[in-house]
Formats: C-alpha cells, structure tokens, sequence
C-alpha cells in the first residue's frame, strides 16, 4: 500500500476509534466528528431541568405539534418534543407545570371562553399510528401512558398527537395541527436509555 494511502486509512481508523472514546469522555477531537454527542447530565443543557434522567423544558409554543418539535429543536441542541417513559417522569412534571404556574395560568383565563381547558394542554412527544400502537418522536413504540379517563376519543377524525394536561398529567390525543399555547421539551443524556428501568418498560 503506497503511503499516501496507508496514512489515510490510519486516519480513518482513528477517526472510528475516537468517535466511540469520545462518547465516552465527551470531548471533540479535532478533525473527528464524535458519532453520538448526548450531553452527561443536564448541567450541560442550559434552562432545562434534570427529571429521573433526562432534560426537560415547558416552552410556549403558540404552535402545531410539528412546528412544536422544531421548537424544541432550536432552543437546545438535540432538543425535540419530550418523551415521558415511566410514571416517575410524569408525576415529577406535573409536579413542575404546577411550579412553573402553566395550571394557575389556565385558571385565570375566561372560565366562560372554555380557555381554562384549552390552556392546560402541553403537546408531548408521542403520536399515534393508524392501527392505534403509540410512537414517541424518537421512532420507538412505547408501552408507558397514561390516558385520561375517556381518552384515547378520538372525537375527530386525525387526533393523533398528543398532550399532557398541566392539571393531572393526563395524556389526551388531538388534532396534530391545532395550535398549543405550550410545548415540553427533552434533551436526552447518556442516561435517558436507563432513565425508567426497574419502574416500567422505558419507550
């Protein structure tokens, strides 16, 4: 093998070898783009909050659940719309909607204009497939929900994304391209794999 050629497979191949270390030590090689750069933890996503392994935000959307995932995607990089696996992460976001007031903010809105309703809804990272199986936007069908008590309803034709309500934590599926006052948004971790296990099936 020439040189020339020698010297560029030696590089190649330690190109591969630091893009698996660097997943590990979480630094940028020079020259070696790593294949995989989750953060360690959440003190590396700046305004998101570390919830049983993952990093979540509430951001007001004002959008559909489309327009919401690229949201989330320009606020934090490796942003999208957030998965909930386990009931630990529901509990502990509910928990936070409350904190953040997004409850309190759908109380004082108009009883009569039906508001109050409509403003507790968040959109969350799951949509559902034409044979009703759930799919988080990460591509991976789950086995966590947590429904409301008449949900899925499918009132309309399409409700196939869905929302958490800030009241309960209740998920209810909706027309994908309804507009949203507020949207949740993850960040994962090396620990968002394993974030839930030992609580439920993560998805």
């Amino acid at each position: 093998m020439p040189p020339i050629y020698r010297s560029a497979f030696f590089l190649l191949v330690f190109c591969y070898l630091a893009q698996d270390l660097d997943a590990l030590i979480y630094k940028q090689r020079k020259g070696c783009a790593p294949k995989n750069q989750l953060p360690a933890s959440c003190d590396q996503v700046p305004g998101y909050t570390d919830v049983a392994g993952s990093c979540y935000k509430f951001i007001r959307a004002n959008a559909t659940w489309a327009d919401s995932r690229k949201l989330c995607g320009k606020d934090a990089k490796g942003g999208d719309l957030g998965v909930i696996r386990c009931a630990a992460q529901n509990e502990a976001l509910t928990k936070m909607m409350h904190e953040k007031g997004l409850y309190k903010e759908a109380l004082n809105y108009p009883p009569d204009l039906a508001g109050g309703y409509w403003r507790q809804q968040v959109w969350i990272g799951v949509e559902k497939l034409r044979d009703g199986t759930l799919r988080n936007v990460q591509g991976v069908n789950g086995s966590y929900v947590n429904w409301g008590s008449t949900e899925p309803s499918e009132m309309s034709a399409g409700e196939n994304c869905l929302f958490i309500l800030s009241k309960n934590g209740r998920w209810v599926d909706y027309l994908c391209d309804h507009t949203l006052r507020n949207a949740l948004c993850e960040v994962r971790t090396i620990t968002t794999a394993s974030a839930c296990s030992g609580l439920v099936k993560a998805i």
